[in-house]
């Protein structure tokens, strides 16, 4: 976690010539703001990182301006000029590459910006922020920031791999330099007990890709390491109609050489999982070599972990999971009884 203060006091609109002890004037103060007033970029992504610093504040006796919220405004856009005046900072959004923003462009670091009145709102501030990094997030077991999620398709994350902070991050840098070649994708349409991603990180895994799902089984024969025969029996099971990866000449040659990890967020709470499996080869429950599973954050959370050893000798991740909801869903929208009793009660059999 990198916080950064850009404004202080506002010291900086006062004249040097009138400040010649460099003093802040009696009861100086300005409104306060927690994650940037008007550069998104150096905000925290996830809003409730910023929610726990505002609330520490307030904890603190102090408040903290929430900027478009508060503004009531939503962002401006480049296609949006001729609504500039209605919309939150039109004219201040397009800025300079900040110093603060190099911490998430080469290690993925969760940063954020402040504007701070008072020393002892900053400081129950960071407090408030830095305990997060101590306890586990909201969709996560082990205790830390959200930065571990690398890449993201269609609700199927690439994770760090480490069982320590420290291995975690090695992995994190590793892979979020590696991430802008990976090229990934899920079987689609998505059908209840069915969960899949797919990830090519070098040239030749991405050779095997193919929008035809039975096509792409097929091409996975060529592939050491792949049973493509339970990969194929997976995918005709269902009813996919395409892979969603795309065929595009990847931009990396490089295996993961400290580990990998895969997310698959499954949305029903109690589902028995059948059978967790990695280029066809099913895994156990683990921590270093297998899957993890936990209910958080509406879904149930299945954490696929891949060591060094393995990682760095594939080139291509299919990740299945076949799964019993426990559950039926209906489609579509029915009214509720009492409404139907409603309308039956007042329709036109009522008034004759």
């Amino acid at each position: 976690m990198c916080i950064r203060d850009r404004h202080g006091t506002g010291l900086q609109s006062i004249p040097s010539s009138e400040l010649a002890d460099r003093r802040m004037r009696q009861g100086h103060t300005m409104f306060e703001v927690s994650g940037s007033y008007s550069r998104i970029q150096v905000r925290p992504w996830d809003p409730r990182v910023t929610e726990a610093m505002i609330q520490a504040g307030q904890r603190a006796g102090y408040g903290s301006n929430r900027a478009e919220a508060d503004a009531q405004r939503n962002f401006w856009l480049p296609d949006h000029d001729m609504l500039g005046s209605r919309l939150w900072d039109h004219d201040r959004t397009k800025g300079r590459f900040r110093s603060l923003f190099y911490g998430y462009m080469r290690y993925h670091t969760l940063i954020s910006t402040m504007e701070i009145g008072w020393e002892d709102s900053g400081v129950a501030r960071i407090a408030g922020v830095l305990a997060l990094g101590n306890r586990s997030w909201v969709y996560e077991l082990a205790p830390g920031y959200p930065v571990n999620r690398i890449k993201a398709t269609s609700n199927r994350f690439v994770t760090a791999y480490g069982q320590t902070a420290a291995q975690r991050r090695r992995s994190r840098a590793e892979l979020w330099a590696m991430q802008a070649g990976f090229v990934a994708g899920i079987l689609y349409p998505q059908y209840e007990g069915r969960a899949t991603y797919v990830c090519a990180v070098t040239d030749a895994g991405r050779k095997m890709l193919d929008s035809s799902p039975a096509r792409f089984a097929a091409n996975l024969k060529a592939m050491p390491g792949v049973r493509a025969d339970a990969v194929a029996a997976f995918v005709a099971a269902g009813p996919e109609h395409r892979l969603t990866a795309a065929t595009q000449r990847i931009a990396t040659a490089q295996r993961p050489q400290h580990g990998i990890g895969f997310r698959l967020c499954i949305p029903y709470l109690s589902p028995e999982l059948l059978d967790v499996a990695v280029n066809g080869h099913s895994v156990a429950v683990s921590d270093t070599d297998g899957y993890r599973a936990w209910q958080a954050d509406g879904y149930t959370q299945v954490q696929v972990n891949i060591p060094p050893e393995k990682s760095s000798e594939m080139d291509i991740f299919v990740v299945t999971c076949a799964y019993d909801p426990k559950e039926k869903r209906s489609g579509g929208f029915e009214l509720p009884a009492v409404v139907r009793h409603q309308l039956k009660a007042n329709g036109p059999a009522a008034r004759r």
